[in-house]
């Protein structure tokens, strides 16, 4: 079995990449949709977010107001370290818990999206790892675009997160996203064969 790593800088492009392997039955487990699911009102992790940034960081429902304390974190490096405290082990602990059920379903090969993967030590539990990338002023452009930012939110956010030259350094494969979306998906293609032939060889 494959459990490989998809990570890259913030706004670099994984979007299409994800589509790709989803649309050749190779199933991702998002950890972005995984943060969602941990912090549900009720659960531990909405309890302790609560706990510790209180009320203000919250909407009157219950549900965390996610755009709110990105504010704060992307601006406060101890908040950001206090929030990654909090939300690293539920993460992984309930990720882990996916892959092993996608697995467990007959899926040879699982993907894990996730953009901290090498900023939290994981880049060789999860490998192949595949580094999506573009140029740092693309970075800017689609994040100011996306979550409508200034420039100088938009680099706050890049700056918070290890740069995408050094995260290619790490990565067995890397997809550039810089040109259009059908080379992205070509070499996402591409990666897929190489994969399917790795799991082969290991058979």
């Amino acid at each position: 079995m494959i459990t490989f790593g998809l990570t890259g800088g913030i706004a670099c492009g994984k979007s299409a990449v994800t589509k790709t392997f989803r649309k050749n039955n190779i199933p991702i487990v998002d950890a972005d949709v995984v943060a969602r699911e941990v912090v549900i009102p009720g659960s531990i992790g909405n309890d302790k977010i609560m706990s510790r940034f209180g009320f203000p960081y919250f909407n009157q429902d219950g549900t965390l107001d996610r755009a709110k304390l990105a504010g704060l974190v992307f601006a406060n490096h101890l908040a950001m370290t206090e929030l990654n405290r909090i939300m690293k082990p539920l993460i992984e602990s309930e990720s882990d818990r996916q892959i092993a059920a996608l697995h467990n379903e007959g899926n040879s090969i699982v993907g894990y999206d996730a953009a901290l993967i090498i900023e939290q030590g994981n880049a060789d539990k999860y490998r192949p790892l595949i580094v999506v990338s573009c140029p740092p002023v693309m970075q800017i452009e689609r994040l100011m675009r996306r979550n409508d930012l200034t420039e100088a939110q938009a680099m706050s956010r890049i700056n918070a997160q290890m740069s995408v030259e050094e995260k290619v350094k790490l990565a067995d494969y890397v997809v550039d996203t810089s040109g259009s979306i059908e080379n992205s998906i070509n070499a996402t293609l591409l990666i897929i064969e190489l994969l399917k032939n790795r799991l082969t060889i290991n058979s």
